[in-house]
């Protein structure tokens, strides 16, 4: 792979976001919201301990919040982020890899917009619905999917297989969604890679193949996961 593909083909969305992307944006006694965190929050207890960090999960699985370690969250709040009202006070909200399994997406950017004081940043990755995997992940039955992942991927049962929409997952729905409730990109990284194929060396070289036509055509809107981190404006400003 690394003898013929561009450089910006190599790099793993999921650990840049984890390892670079958002921890940069990280600064001492911080309002963290972790949305979809559940019981592997972003922040671990340590980071937050030193960083002064207050941190606030929020999940639609009260039984994967009570499974956080101890002390990871200041508070945990079981709610459908696509329904719920924030409180216009966080510094940082971190959403990886969740929106995909939110069927009303257009909810959840409007509720991570309603999290957010003006300044506050919205720190988001997404696996794109643009993306061979997910285009599978849509047309099989999930019964089938999970028995696939799992038995490919064992170590994925721990938190992945959840039912997956990737219901306006590009991201050019993404920016036209965030401009809709005023937050406005500083940053995007857009990742053309990812492992779900690497276990058959025949299917991988051509899947690989295909993204190199796929990005000539399509640009950004081929990635296949991407990172964007959004800045909430103040109100009465135009984007």
């Amino acid at each position: 792979d690394r003898t013929f593909m561009p450089k910006d083909f190599l790099k793993d969305g999921n650990r840049d976001f984890i390892v670079d992307f958002a921890p940069r944006h990280l600064q001492f006694g911080q309002k963290i919201y972790d949305v979809g965190g559940g019981k592997q929050p972003f922040v671990s207890v340590t980071e937050k301990a030193g960083k002064g960090l207050t941190v606030v999960g929020i999940d639609i699985s009260a039984t994967e919040l009570e499974k956080a370690p101890a002390g990871a969250y200041d508070e945990a709040i079981c709610a459908d982020i696509a329904k719920y009202l924030g409180r216009g006070d966080g510094d940082i909200v971190f959403c990886q890899a969740v929106l995909e399994h939110v069927q009303d997406t257009e909810g959840a950017m409007k509720s991570i917009a309603s999290i957010l004081k003006p300044g506050g940043r919205a720190l988001i990755f997404v696996p794109s619905r643009n993306a061979v995997f997910a285009r599978l992940n849509l047309l099989l039955p999930q019964s089938l999917k999970q028995k696939l992942l799992f038995t490919i991927y064992p170590s994925a049962r721990a938190a992945q297989g959840f039912p997956s929409y990737y219901h306006r997952c590009t991201p050019s729905d993404l920016l036209e969604m965030a401009a809709a409730n005023g937050l406005v990109l500083e940053t995007g990284r857009y990742y053309f890679i990812s492992s779900y194929f690497s276990f058959l060396f025949p299917v991988y070289f051509v899947w690989r193949l295909w993204m190199l036509v796929f990005r000539a055509l399509a640009g950004q809107q081929a990635a296949e996961t991407f990172s964007f981190a959004l800045i909430k404006q103040p109100v009465g400003v135009n984007i």
